[in-house]
């Protein structure tokens, strides 16, 4: 099964198979409200108006349950420009919000109109019998319209079954799934750096370091003894003789 089949969509299978449940229902009711019509204008000198409503109603819906349900199939073996507007998520929605209008208003209409008789004649529960197969058809399509609201807003309008010519689901929208490339932004941090080390270039104070004095010598003692540069040399002194012994 291919995979933009419509059945593989998780909210596809009950939304189709609401649309075959009130094509069913709308058939039913439909041939009721013929055999209905068909009676009244053999007896009496015509139908109830909300009958005839209520038969427009059925042929609205049988066509449009059969547009719902065969079109997804169709247009996924063809492929067309006529068959992609067929089933645009705008015609679907529009033909599913009318068939459930029609239906509310002639099941409302029909049963203003007969009552709750105790019904003896088969005309009387046959009328019965097309009023709650009416009502049986608005709740199938009333469904369908709700699951096809929920699918607007889970996938905002891209339904699975809606493809371009080629066979092939359309893309989501840029604003859905796709992230903004992010833009390139200006190195600041080199710039900043650069600013700073300027301001502090400008505003910075210069201090001279005063060179530095050599110490002033100690003075010098006049009474001190000089003392030679160099120690003399010892190892050619001459030592005194020594005196003679001094007699008394």
């Amino acid at each position: 099964m291919s995979a933009h089949h419509p059945f593989v969509h998780p909210f596809g299978m009950p939304r189709m198979a609401a649309y075959a449940a009130g094509l069913i229902l709308s058939f039913i009711a439909f041939v009721m409200w013929c055999y209905l019509v068909h009676l009244f204008h053999d007896s009496w000198y015509g139908s109830p108006s909300s009958f005839d409503f209520a038969l427009f109603a059925g042929l609205f819906a049988v066509l449009t349950g059969l547009q719902l349900v065969l079109s997804p199939f169709i247009h996924h073996r063809v492929g067309s420009r006529a068959t992609s507007s067929m089933v645009h998520p705008i015609t679907e929605t529009a033909l599913v919000a009318l068939a459930t209008l029609f239906w509310f208003c002639a099941a409302v209409a029909t049963a203003a109109y007969v009552g709750v008789p105790h019904c003896v004649f088969s005309s009387c529960r046959t009328s019965q019998a097309a009023i709650a197969f009416s009502w049986f058809s608005f709740i199938a399509f009333a469904l369908a319209l709700g699951l096809l609201l929920r699918d607007w807003f889970v996938h905002r309008g891209n339904l699975i079954h809606v493809r371009n010519p080629d066979g092939v689901a359309p893309a989501a929208p840029a604003a859905y799934g796709v992230e903004k490339p992010v833009e390139a932004q200006p190195n600041t941090s080199v710039a900043a750096d650069s600013g700073v080390a300027s301001h502090h270039a400008e505003h910075s104070v210069v201090v001279d370091h005063p060179a530095a004095v050599p110490a002033p010598h100690a003075p010098q003692d006049s009474h001190a003894v000089p003392m030679p540069e160099t120690s003399p040399d010892t190892s050619h002194m001459t030592m005194p003789e020594p005196r003679p012994n001094y007699q008394a």
